[in-house]
């Protein structure tokens, strides 16, 4: 009986042959950090939360960054949700990284990202770009949208 299950990273092995369908996040987050970097942004930082695909998207994040010869700055939180991006900008606008943009490894917690810098009067993109990962339904109702 052929069997596919849906994973968030390719799983090999197992005494069953099984198919997986899957984002390959980390060539994902590879695209998505070397697009910033061909708009011009040096200084990008990450946030994520524990758990689930994140390590495919930090070690993508990372390696675009690194090949261009920037450093890098992660903040992980314990929530993949918008109060985490909320909780993960604070900690980068805390700090003396000095983002030009903000990748978040999910939606919410873009959105959350971007709840943080409104409240501190930064204009997105123009000040600080944002850019999340999913495309979640309710990602069309943020403004602005690209």
């Amino acid at each position: 009986m052929p069997v596919v299950r849906i994973e968030s990273s390719r799983k090999l092995g197992g005494e069953v042959a099984v198919d997986d369908i899957f984002v390959d996040s980390r060539a994902a987050a590879l695209a998505v950090a070397q697009h910033l970097i061909g708009q011009g942004h040096s200084r990008i930082a990450m946030v994520a939360g524990r758990g689930g695909p994140q390590s495919h998207r930090i070690d993508g994040y990372r390696a675009a960054l690194a090949d261009a010869g920037y450093e890098n700055y992660i903040v992980i939180d314990e929530e993949f949700s918008e109060l985490g991006g909320m909780r993960a900008a604070e900690t980068i606008l805390g700090s003396a990284f000095g983002p030009t943009a903000i990748f978040a490894a999910n939606d919410l917690m873009a959105i959350g990202v971007m709840q943080a810098l409104r409240g501190r009067g930064v204009e997105i993109p123009k000040e600080i770009a944002v850019v999340g990962f999913d495309d979640i339904s309710a990602a069309k109702l943020v403004t602005p949208r690209r």
